[in-house]
Parts: C-alpha cells; sequence; structure tokens
C-alpha cells in the first residue's frame, strides 16, 4: 500500500492527511494485479447510468428545460488515511462560482465505496464522514446549518451517494480507513450552463 499511494495534495497545510491512488479498471488489473479494485471501480462508474434517470425526473420536476447526461469521471480515486488522526478537513467537492456565474468544476455525485472491517466502530476508531444537507448553496457553515449533520460509518461495504456541492468532512481516523470514491459528472456543468 504505501509503495504505491502518495499524500494528497493539499491547498492548505494540515487540510487532509490521506494517501491517494488515481486508477482506473485496466490499472488496477495491469499494474497492481488488483482484480476486486477494477470491479469496484466498474460498479461505481456504472451508477453514473442508474442515476441518470432519477437525476433528470428530478431536474423536469424542478422546471430545469434541458436533461442532463450524466458520466463517470475516468479515474477513481483510492484513499487510505493512516491510524494517526488524520482526517479531511470541511470542504466540498464542487461549488458555484458567482464571480464567473459557473461551476468550479463538472462533478454532480460524489460516490465513496468503503473497504474497512465491517466492525468499524466510530467511538474507537473516528474516521466518519460528516455530511451537511441543505448546504448545496452555502458559501460557509453557520451553526443551524451544522445542526444538520449527517454522520457516516465508513463501514466496509458501505456505499455512500450525496451531491458534490455539499460540505463534507473526515473526522479524523485512529484505524486506517480505506475508500474508493468516483465523481459523477453532469456535462451540461461542463459547458458552464447546468444547475
Amino acid at each position: 500500500e504505501r509503495g504505491h499511494l502518495q499524500p494528497a495534495r493539499q491547498q492548505m497545510q494540515g487540510q487532509r492527511g490521506d494517501r491517494i491512488l488515481w486508477l482506473d479498471e485496466k490499472r488496477a488489473v495491469e499494474q497492481y494485479g488488483l482484480t476486486a479494485l477494477a470491479e469496484s471501480i466498474s460498479c461505481l462508474r456504472s451508477l453514473a447510468h442508474v442515476l441518470g434517470s432519477s437525476y433528470n425526473q428530478y431536474r423536469a420536476s424542478q422546471a430545469f428545460a434541458a436533461p442532463a447526461a450524466l458520466s463517470p469521471q475516468p479515474m477513481a480515486m483510492a484513499t487510505s488515511y493512516p491510524a494517526h488522526g488524520h482526517g479531511y478537513a470541511l470542504h466540498k467537492d464542487n461549488m458555484w462560482n458567482q464571480d464567473q456565474s459557473r461551476y468550479v468544476n463538472s462533478r454532480r455525485f460524489t460516490t465513496i465505496l468503503y473497504a474497512n472491517s465491517k466492525a468499524w466502530n466510530a467511538a474507537k476508531d473516528g474516521g466518519v464522514l460528516r455530511i451537511y444537507p441543505g448546504t448545496e448553496g452555502a458559501s460557509s457553515l453557520s451553526q443551524d446549518l451544522q445542526a444538520r449533520v449527517v454522520s457516516v460509518e465508513p463501514f466496509g461495504g458501505r456505499l455512500v451517494i450525496f451531491d458534490s456541492c455539499l460540505w463534507h468532512e473526515v473526522q479524523p481516523a485512529l484505524r486506517n480507513r480505506r475508500a474508493l470514491t468516483m465523481w459523477i459528472d453532469d456535462d451540461l456543468r461542463k459547458t458552464g450552463n447546468g444547475q
């Protein structure tokens, strides 16, 4: 693990403590011999198709004119947080840039598949994902918004899907914590027109 995963780049010192590896199915098998990882990446990739129909029904109910085309990003991100109290500070995977009247990137959904023990104990192991619903348009977190937190324990095999524009964070892990993340893009956001 340590020979392949690299420390994640940080915008600010102390923002995140994970080690990461970007890969697709081919690289997982050919370079690392990890067939199960390749199958997990394929599973996450297929979510773009599964979510597409429901997402467009939602868009139609909200009177959005154009249907969206969801597509998975080409690479997944394998992460490992060492058991030394490392986490990932509060952040968004995408946000609206008011000055440019467009999204910062094309990410629509964040999908995470955990590869930890099913016996994860948040009180003892830490590493909880904290998601703040209703914060898509918030530039910061008020106390009211913080009170809405949803805490997700990273049990092995658990799949989490959430809006990439939500504030979220990873609490410090006291046990090795592993996950596979793939972002699903909204192709309208690539052109700057998606809402």
